[in-house]
């Protein structure tokens, strides 16, 4: 099975409060945690905000280092808030990896045409820059995150992965209506130290529901401290690369 995130295969687009901590004890780790990772200091971040970035066409992209014109990139799209600063993307892409990926960031202000917009956006890279239309991973954190889990059980042949950080399971209903061409499809859910009880509840849930409907989920809680998210970030760059590196298999 492949997944292609192309004009030829498109299909149109289709038009709580936390509280408290629980325990981890119900994930099932299919990575091991990385060897080690930076803390993330405001130096980090100053160095981030000065490179890697670009705007084409209003979109916000990550070039990675040492662009070569003749390798198809994968590539990692970032839902996000409206709100959110632009710089972000460059913080983030460079916390996972600053070679590996192509990036872009894209502002959901409108969930009902998120389809539309990722559509469109892929689009106008693909028409400037080399990207494996089998390599695109939808990711998002908290709001962001739910949407990004919700737009990929909606639409399993566009991507290779989705990544739910500190996510909420999606309110819509029938999520796994296509569940035959789910089965198969990789999907990583992460947590930090932070999350309240609704959220790890929920992943909990997605987890096993997921699993249930032969999808492969990896779900990964990182430890407390400044350095939690370069942890996540950086456990999600082995995903993506196992991904990558093996074969897709449909149970």
């Amino acid at each position: 099975m492949t997944t292609r995130f192309s004009s030829e295969s498109f299909e149109g687009p289709q038009t709580r409060t936390d509280s408290g901590k629980i325990g981890y004890d119900g994930f099932i780790p299919d990575l091991s945690p990385s060897a080690g990772y930076d803390v993330l200091t405001t130096h980090v971040l100053d160095d981030a905000a000065r490179c890697g970035i670009s705007t084409i066409d209003s979109d916000e992209v990550f070039i990675p280092e040492n662009y070569e014109a003749n390798y198809a990139y994968p590539l990692l799209v970032w839902l996000t808030s409206p709100a959110q600063p632009k710089m972000r993307l460059s913080m983030l892409m460079q916390m996972v990896s600053e070679r590996n990926y192509f990036g872009v960031s894209v502002p959901v202000a409108d969930s009902d045409q998120i389809e539309t917009q990722l559509f469109e956006t892929f689009g106008r890279l693909r028409r400037r820059f080399h990207l494996n239309t089998e390599r695109v991973y939808l990711i998002g954190f908290g709001e962001s995150g739910s949407q990004a889990l919700e737009t990929g059980l909606s639409q399993p042949g566009w991507f290779g992965g989705v990544a739910a950080l500190s996510a909420g399971w999606p309110e819509r209903p029938h999520l796994l209506a296509r569940f035959r061409e789910l089965r198969g499809k990789r999907v990583l859910l992460g947590i930090d130290d932070r999350d309240g009880v609704s959220i790890v509840s929920d992943v909990l849930y997605a987890q096993q529901l997921l699993r249930s409907a032969g999808m492969h989920v990896t779900a990964l809680a990182s430890g407390a401290g400044p350095e939690r998210y370069r942890s996540l970030l950086r456990e999600l760059d082995r995903w993506v690369m196992q991904g990558i590196e093996q074969p897709e298999l449909v149970c």
